[in-house]
């Protein structure tokens, strides 16, 4: 059985899929969700905080399944799992998303997607994956999967293909460029490692 926030999120997302991202308010969850408006409240105190709790819940949904600990493959491997994780534990939610990005597209994407709660996000995958985000390489490495992520986190909003492969080909195409630009053009060297995409040689 679902608790009052996931019902709230599922709502939301839910709400947006048939009428916009622009359509959902926090107070109409609660009629929606039949839930109490001070419940909403106590959780969602705007439609940000909305977007940012779904990115927690997903957040804990990914991190319920640990770390991933396989010595034999690479980083760009574990990187490539714990994203599809994600992308994965997002599906239920993927009609609300795309609405909401396209709604984001034409005002600012200035709020949970690409703001202080996807950096915090992205460390914890980059951390069950890992990969170091420590110091000032650590922070170009974090910035490197934020763009893998967002960019993949657009094809995932269109994938209506029963395994995500449209969505898994695109991040592993995504890591694979990364690799490859920080082999060829690092924009970052300190100390004879070259940093470039997020990611570091030593990580390969």
């Amino acid at each position: 059985m679902q608790d009052i926030g996931e019902r709230l999120l599922q709502s939301a997302m839910d709400w947006a899929a048939e009428a916009g991202w622009h359509s959902v308010t926090v107070i109409g969850l609660a009629a929606r969700a039949d839930v109490p408006a001070v419940d909403v409240y106590r959780r969602f105190t705007d439609k940000a905080a909305v977007l940012a709790g779904l990115m927690r819940h997903i957040d804990e949904r990914v991190l319920a399944d640990g770390p991933v600990d396989d010595a034999e493959d690479g980083l760009r491997d574990r990187l490539f799992e714990v994203l599809m994780r994600r992308f994965d534990a997002l599906r239920p939610y993927r009609a609300g998303l795309r609405m909401v990005l396209r709604d984001l597209r034409r005002a600012s994407l200035d709020t949970a997607l690409a703001g202080p709660a996807l950096l915090r996000s992205m460390a914890w995958m980059a951390g069950l994956a890992g990969m170091s985000t420590d110091g000032v390489v650590g922070r170009l490495r974090l910035l490197g999967l934020v763009s893998i992520y967002l960019t993949s986190f657009a094809v995932f909003v269109e994938d209506d293909t029963e395994d995500l492969s449209r969505t898994m080909a695109e991040v592993d195409h995504r890591l694979r460029r990364g690799m490859e630009f920080l082999d060829g053009a690092g924009c970052c060297r300190r100390r004879g490692h070259r940093v470039a995409g997020g990611l570091s040689t030593e990580d390969r």
